[in-house]
């Protein structure tokens, strides 16, 4: 489950509430759309304790939330590949500490919180040592984003007791201030050019999301309603959040080139909230699905409708349901919380299959695009081709196997930073109408992908 620190003006106090679920959004550029291979999941584990919840993810798949140790109380962790999870600490004077937010390089910030909630301070975690932000004048202050340059933002109380959205450069809090006639700000998200995404909100409690761009609040905007929050914002300068719709729902946005749109949720309705968002524009976040009364991981693709993420998992995982995701990379990696089978809460990371996506558009005697998605990034992808079913060993892969009788190289290529291998060929006019068999292979890994199956038109 996501943790979402919301401020409200009313009582100036912070208020956390655990949101669970989990939405994307993709658009990407000359990725064939319509594919969704599948994920690993993989269970982070906790601190002693028996539960885990995950909060961000960075560009290189490293995962920051909070975890249970022995005694129950909850401790942020960062998680990496090799090293597993480890704990980051608490601020002196405070009784607990949960990690929102990660870059690249390893810096980690978020919040140390009494038992209570009642009290929290901002913190940073660089080279193994935690350390106090600050604040703006004010007792709280809570750090919710970082950018690979170790910008933080966050919000933090003023002298009067009110919040602020804030950026925090060279060791130094700046107040980020509000929109006009408005009383509170928050910061959520910051990217590598200085973007800023959260909100503003005025003295009667009617909240807008907003962008600073150059430290200077801009109005995104609402659904209709009187609630809205920005939550993330991509490397190229898409910003995600939710907003009331003013039918008595929220709604997951993207806004893009001054357009905000809403992302709909499942076909029966309910709530959704957009958490994070990638370069190709696929956007997680969370959607309630009232057939089984909670909200559930959910996906969203260009021109697509919404998905529920459990549908992609594997046929008998350890995961009852994934509940909530809070973060996905540039390669497609997600994170995110999820019940086990067990009972227990874990985050987890999603980990995408090799998977390659039908030719676009599917006709003989023109180009077609070929996609291979998931593949590790930068990683070279073989593709073969093929007219029937059998098995031939890969010569770089010892033990796997071609599920194709004589397979023929179609093309070799080199991943990109997202993890697609793409690539245009001419298909000729003498496969109109033949069926052809597909597969991929990525080198070094081995993994193989399932056989795709198209006929040419």
């Amino acid at each position: 489950m996501c943790v979402r620190a919301e401020i409200r003006s009313g009582n100036a106090l912070c208020r956390v509430c655990w949101a669970v679920v989990l939405l994307a959004v993709a658009s990407g550029g000359k990725a064939a759309a319509g594919h969704d291979p599948g994920y690993e999941a993989i269970n982070l584990g906790t601190l002693g304790g028996q539960h885990s919840v995950a909060f961000g993810i960075t560009q290189n798949n490293e995962v920051v939330g909070a975890a249970q140790t022995a005694d129950g109380r909850w401790h942020a962790f960062h998680w990496s590949e090799g090293r597993g999870m480890i704990d980051l600490g608490v601020l002196e004077g405070f009784d607990e500490s949960f990690a929102h937010a990660g870059n690249e390089s390893g810096q980690v910030v978020g919040r140390s919180a009494s038992v209570d909630g009642l009290r929290m301070r901002a913190f940073g975690w660089s080279s193994g040592n935690q350390f106090d932000m600050g604040t703006l004048g004010g007792p709280g202050a809570v750090a919710l984003g970082i950018n690979a340059q170790g910008h933080a933002v966050g919000s933090a109380q003023i002298g009067s007791g009110a919040w602020r959205a804030f950026v925090r450069r060279n060791s130094q809090m700046i107040d980020l201030g509000v929109l006009e006639g408005h009383v509170h700000s928050g910061a959520r998200a910051i990217n590598n050019a200085g973007l800023i995404a959260g909100w503003s909100e005025d003295a009667q409690g009617r909240r807008v999301a907003a962008y600073w761009l150059e430290d200077q609040p801009v109005e995104i905007g609402t659904l209709g309603g009187e609630h809205a929050e920005a939550a993330a914002v991509s490397r190229n300068g898409i910003i995600v959040g939710f907003s009331d719709t003013g039918n008595e729902e929220t709604h997951a946005f993207v806004w893009q080139n001054g357009q905000m749109t809403d992302l709909g949720t499942f076909p029966i309705g309910g709530d959704s909230r957009a958490l994070s968002v990638n370069i190709l524009r696929e956007v997680v976040g969370e959607a309630y699905l009232s057939s089984v009364g909670e909200f559930q991981a959910v996906l969203w693709k260009p021109g697509r409708t919404i998905t529920n993420i459990n549908s992609l998992l594997p046929p008998f995982s350890e995961w009852n349901t994934l509940q909530s995701a809070c973060g996905i990379s540039d390669s497609g990696h997600v994170s995110g919380t999820g019940r086990l089978a067990t009972g227990q809460t874990r985050a987890y990371l999603l980990k995408p299959k090799l998977g390659l996506a039908n030719p676009i558009p599917g006709r003989a005697g023109v180009v077609n695009t070929f996609d291979a998605t998931g593949a590790t990034p930068f990683s070279m992808v073989h593709i073969v081709y093929g007219f029937q079913y059998g098995s031939v060993g890969v010569p770089i892969c010892p033990g796997v196997s071609f599920g194709i009788r004589s397979p023929s190289l179609l093309r070799s290529v080199r991943a990109d930073i997202t993890g697609h291998a793409i690539f245009d060929l001419p298909v000729p006019g003498a496969a109109r109408h033949r069926t052809v068999l597909f597969q991929a292979v990525e080198a070094g890994s081995c993994e193989i992908s399932i056989i795709t199956i198209w006929t040419f038109l």
